[in-house]
This record gives C-alpha cells, structure tokens and sequence, in this order.
C-alpha cells in the first residue's frame, strides 16, 4: 500500500482507498482538509480519540464519510472510506457546476426565437443573475427583466425547473463561497 505524498496540488485524488497509509495523525488531517476543499464540500470529525478517527459530510443525508486508525508509532490507516457525495452529484445536474448546459439550452432557445446576438448577450446574463440570486425576490425581479425582453424566454426558464440551477430554490448548501485557511 505505501505512504501517499502530500502534494496540494493532487488534494482531489489524496484519500484513494481503504488501506492508505499517512506517516502522521496531523497529515491524515490536512489530508481531510485538502480534499474536502478540492471538492467543494465541508466536513467534521466525530467521536475521535488520538487512536481512533470518524470524518463525515456536514451535508445531512451524505453518505461521505471516513474512518482511520493510529497504528504503532505515528502511522494513520484508513480504515473505511465512503466517496459518494449524494449532494455532489444532484449539483452536477444544476447550480454553479451545472449551469453550463442550462445556458447552452437557454442560448439556442433564444437563438431559435430571433434574439440577435446582443440581445441574446443580455438574455444570457439575466440567466446568471437568476442562477446565482440569493433571494427569491431577487429571483424575480430578474424573471420579470427577462419577461420583459420576451416572454417566451421567460416561461423557458420557469419551465426549467430552476430549483435544479438556481441558488434561490437550491435545496443544498451552496458551494460557490469556501471559507479555508489551510497554512
């Protein structure tokens, strides 16, 4: 199995499998950091002791979680380790990370509608607003500005289900702001 470097700049692939050795207890827990900072997620540890480690997703319902234990010397194996974000993978379909395909719909919409090219500049920056609006009445003061420039458009975005893309109705944490200080 072998002792993994501790290179920052690999922290989205630093906790591998079951097995993985980390030469010391506070290595294993800039590990923890560097990963959940890599993707995009917060996460605590519960029920520790110096032998003993239980790390989990802050996100209620996340199957996330890692289990690691202090062997001899200075030695922390992983002893269990669970990578499925079940909030990661419904954010892929929508919101920050996913907000490429509804634009790219959004676009040829209205391309289709005979929006020309600046019109549908403007109508694609609506559709941002409305994705990254924080408040419902934000939300809709936007909706309202994309009525206004043509009412289809509009409809095509309530039609889209904006809870999937919007952090108005997003129903999860939102991971667009990360608040680290790994030194």
């Amino acid at each position: 199995m072998g002792l993994v470097p501790y290179l920052s700049e690999n922290g989205s692939d630093i906790l591998t499998r079951k097995g993985q050795l980390f030469d010391f207890p506070d290595l294993f827990k800039q590990a923890i950091a560097v990963f959940a900072a890599s993707n995009k997620f917060s996460f605590k540890f519960l029920d520790n002791s110096r032998a003993y480690y239980r790390v989990v997703c802050v996100v209620k319902g996340c199957p996330w979680k890692s289990t690691a234990r202090y062997e001899g010397t200075e030695l922390v194996r992983i002893i269990s380790l669970k990578k499925e974000h079940v909030h990661m993978r419904l954010m892929r379909g929508g919101n920050a990370w996913g907000l490429r395909h509804p634009r790219e719909n959004f676009s040829k919409f209205a391309s289709s509608k005979g929006l020309k090219a600046d019109r549908r500049k403007s109508a694609l920056k609506l559709v941002n607003d409305l994705a990254y609006a924080r408040a419902d009445k934000i939300f809709k003061l936007h909706l309202r500005r994309l009525y206004g420039m043509n009412e289809h458009l509009g409809k095509w975005v309530e039609d889209d289900n904006p809870m999937h893309w919007s952090n108005t109705y997003f129903p999860f944490q939102r991971w667009d702001k990360m608040y680290t200080n790994l030194a």
